[in-house]
């Protein structure tokens, strides 16, 4: 495995992540990686993402990501002590990762109640759903990410799994803050895999 964090820090997907980190006044994360070689099934996607977090790497990519994002004074997470509560990622449809997304921009608690406007959402959502999926696949969806044609195409060639934050908690330590904000949504294709977390405090 390979961390591949840094090739996604692109301008939409940065505005995305600062705009969740805004509305949620939390610390975002978008961490990839990469297997040596294309999964074809939920099972070893899941057996690699387990992999992944009990290996050094998750870490170090998590380290490589406030450096990239300016959080050198930030408190840094560590794993617990103990035997690591690994969670384990429950599958979701391509409509709940999209919902997901908007819920980030538009529905989860607001500590200091700032508002993203529906249109500025969507726009952030689409360019950073573009950057993440292949351009090929655009031309089948219809200009607004959230819709059945984004869902129906997603689906058919990604998997996404929501991923139980108590058990994170317990994994990761010092990350959620349990305010309304907190999600890991796991999600990939082939070889390259990518985690969404959100925390948000007051």
């Amino acid at each position: 495995m390979k961390s591949r964090t840094s090739d996604f820090q692109v301008p939409a997907v940065t505005a995305f992540l600062d705009a969740v980190d805004q509305r949620l006044n939390g610390n975002s994360y978008l961490l990839v990686f990469a297997t040596d070689e294309p999964l074809s099934d939920a099972e070893a996607e899941k057996t690699a993402f387990a992999a992944w977090l009990k290996s050094p790497l998750f870490i170090s990519m998590v380290d490589e990501s406030r450096r990239i994002r300016g959080w050198r004074g930030r408190t840094k997470a560590k794993k617990g002590g103990g035997p690591p509560m690994l969670p384990e990622p429950r599958p979701m449809l391509a409509s709940a990762f999209a919902a997901r997304l908007w819920w980030l921009l538009q529905e989860a608690a607001s500590p200091y109640d700032v508002v993203v406007e529906p249109a500025q959402a969507r726009k952030l959502i689409w360019n950073f759903v573009v950057e993440l999926f292949t351009a090929a696949a655009w031309e089948f969806c219809a200009a607004e990410p959230l819709d059945g044609q984004f869902a129906a195409w997603v689906e058919s060639d990604w998997r996404f799994y929501d991923v139980d934050v108590d058990r994170f908690q317990r994994f990761f330590r010092g990350y959620f803050d349990d305010l309304g904000g907190d999600s890991a949504t796991f999600f990939g294709h082939g070889e390259t895999f990518f985690l969404l977390l959100s925390n948000g405090t007051d």
